[in-house]
């Protein structure tokens, strides 16, 4: 069996025997040996798709006749066929293939080359099966994490060197992206796929989201990062359940779609953004509220800006959950839509939305839903210290002051005698964002202020730019205070030491409470000095949670008393309370640095001094022939602890 082609003597034996002479030679004889093809195997290669690559491989030991045939398998156990020329192939038949522009479809793909050594014995040899290793595909072989480079194709996280980021759907494990930033470019999920972002997880998108399956950012948050010229676009439609978490923007963006962005804890720019545009048009976003959280919209800086005419900031109330029919103190972030089609719903029952406002001065013209004996609505008038009511609810929302609302319920809740249940109050229009007209405060008077922006903000910022005019207190109002025996009450908030103590404290208000929430008003005072509060950006601040420690951060001497009641035998609820506060630098006459006691429907207790209840007394220093003298008033049949 000669190895190789060699020329052979041939002895041709004449006479029978065994014997050789040299007779007996006849000549030589050459035998051409066909070897088996040896193969130099081709490499697996990576590319983005549509991108051109090329499979590569050579021989040795093909004699004429012999050739080459590239072939592929569309899954791991089917049939090899022969590929033919035609897009995206070329060179089938060739040492190269040529993959003209690489597809999503071929990452399931194989490929080997068949050479054949040609004639007489046609030994045909194939190479080891090789892939094209299409970067930022999810192939999802070992488990959820988006940050696990087995988990794609090529062994790494997607970056920004491939335009498209793709989620396969018919994968063992689907991503989640729960920490970290995942950085794509246009994200391309496909039926069947779904990708969630929850936990820190920040997938930052520079380019468009196509959604044919599922893209779950109810707790997680999105990063519009482009930096091209060319506004990058969103749309609700994208999102599961149309929602997103928290949306963060560091370029242009322009809303689209037909229907509704939800947006259910925060949305602004990045740190990083200047001068970039969130361009809602008339396209509807919206601002969600739930019993746990209300939406922001973060501070704007830097020469950003957010326009759209179709803005819904919603603000949920807790009616027949934590408390009953209450009263409550609101304001509004929206401009351009009236009190009957944002917070009446256009006067049509829709459930869990808006609510019924009734007035003495009821009529069919005038918007009103019934007549009552009393006005459901009111404002503050601070010329004459009293709470004035609307004359009609045709009359546009918008009102730096704020109202005073009983909310009763939704619209299905048609009077007191029925069981109250939850409802968001709404509003549609343009957002209030950067500097706002400023709102008076008269000399020496209390004003209510409405929170303009749809965002909680900082009370101390507030005050430390308006010192000049303001006293120490602001007045908020609780619906939860005095829980099912009244419709709640007023806390006052003192300044102290550098924070706002809550008097009374207790519930959602545990003693330090620095914050107003969107869709909050609140009372103020004049120290005697007109002036005008002018809200800023800068006082905004991501949450919607009233901020809150235990205990004091000081040690300036103070009495606190807390006033509680319940049936007897029963757990005792806060109802009311007041608060006394020490220093030298304190006068013992009733001044601006006291606080008048707003008077609660129901009990009430405070300090009286020179004819007036207090519900923070400042004052100096007691010695033992002082006396403070408690006012106690509007008690019921229930029994009381102090």
């Amino acid at each position: 069996s000669p190895a190789d082609t060699t020329v052979y003597s041939i002895i041709l034996l004449t006479n029978g025997t065994c014997d050789s002479r040299a007779t007996d030679y006849s000549g030589t004889y050459t035998v051409n040996v066909v070897k088996v093809p040896s193969i130099s195997q081709p490499v697996s290669t990576i590319a983005c798709v549509g991108a051109s690559v090329v499979l590569s491989s050579a021989a040795t030991n093909v004699a004429v006749g012999g050739g080459y045939q590239w072939q592929m398998r569309t899954t791991p156990t089917g049939m090899w066929n022969d590929i033919t020329t035609g897009a995206p192939y070329s060179g089938v038949t060739t040492q190269n293939l040529n993959v003209s522009s690489v597809s999503i479809a071929m990452i399931d793909y194989d490929y080997r080359i068949n050479v054949n050594s040609g004639s007489p014995c046609n030994r045909t040899v194939n190479s080891n099966p090789v892939k094209i290793n299409i970067k930022n595909v999810w192939t999802g072989g070992t488990s959820i994490d988006w940050m696990t480079g087995s988990n794609w194709s090529d062994n790494a996280p997607p970056t920004l060197a491939c335009n498209d980021t793709y989620i396969l759907g018919n994968r063992s494990f689907q991503p989640t992206l729960a920490s970290g930033t995942g950085t794509v470019m246009n994200l391309i999920v496909q039926a069947g796929a779904y990708l969630t972002v929850n936990g820190t997880g920040i997938l930052g998108v520079a380019g468009l989201i196509t959604n044919a399956g599922t893209v779950d950012l109810l707790a997680g948050t999105l990063l519009l990062n482009g930096t091209g010229t060319t506004p990058q676009i969103i749309d609700g439609t994208v999102f599961k359940a149309k929602t997103i978490y928290r949306l963060t923007l560091n370029n242009n963006v322009n809303v689209i779609g037909n229907d509704t962005l939800k947006i259910s804890h925060a949305m602004g720019f990045d740190a990083a953004a200047n001068g970039k545009t969130f361009n809602a048009s008339t396209q509807n976003v919206s601002l969600l509220s739930t019993i746990n959280y209300t939406a922001n919209v973060n501070e704007i800086k830097n020469g950003n800006t957010i326009s759209g005419t179709n803005f819904t900031v919603e603000r949920y109330i807790s009616t027949g959950t934590v408390h009953g029919q209450t009263w409550q103190l609101l304001s509004t972030a929206i401009t351009g839509q009236s009190i009957f089609n944002s917070w009446q719903e256009g006067g049509v029952y829709k459930p869990g939305l808006g609510t019924r406002i009734t007035s003495p001065l009821y009529n069919l013209s005038n918007g009103f839903d019934a007549s009552t004996q009393r006005d459901a609505m009111k404002v503050y008038n601070p010329n004459n210290d009293v709470y004035d009511g609307i004359t009609s609810t045709l009359n546009n929302l918008a009102n730096p002051n704020g109202y005073y609302i009983f909310v009763r319920g939704d619209r299905n809740v048609l009077s007191s005698s029925y069981a109250a249940n939850p409802t968001i109050l709404r509003s549609t229009g343009t957002l209030n964002i950067g500097t706002l007209p400023p709102v008076s405060v008269l000399a020496g008077k209390f004003a209510s202020i409405g929170n303009p922006y749809p965002s909680t903000f900082d009370l101390r910022k507030l005050y430390n730019d308006h010192l000049g005019f303001l006293t120490f207190y602001v007045y908020i109002w609780d619906p939860t205070l005095g829980g099912s025996y009244g419709v709640g009450g007023f806390r006052t908030l003192s300044y102290l030491s550098g924070d706002y103590t809550a008097v009374p404290a207790g519930g959602s208000y545990t003693t330090i409470s620095n914050l107003i929430q969107s869709g909050q008003a609140f009372f103020v005072r004049s120290n005697g000095i007109a002036g005008a509060i002018n809200f800023k950006e800068s006082y905004k601040t991501d949450t919607s949670k009233l901020a809150s420690r235990n205990n004091f951060t000081s040690e300036i001497p103070i009495l606190q008393t807390t006033l509680k009641g319940g049936t007897s035998g029963a757990t005792k609820i806060l109802l009311d309370g007041a608060l006394a506060i020490f220093g030298d630098e304190y006068s013992n006459d009733v001044d601006f640095d006291d606080a008048n006691k707003f008077i609660n429907i129901g009990v009430n207790t405070g300090f009286v001094r020179s004819g007036k209840i207090l519900a923070v007394e400042r004052r100096q220093l007691p010695n033992a022939a002082d006396t403070m003298h408690l006012n106690f008033s509007g008690a019921k049949q229930l029994s009381y602890t102090w």
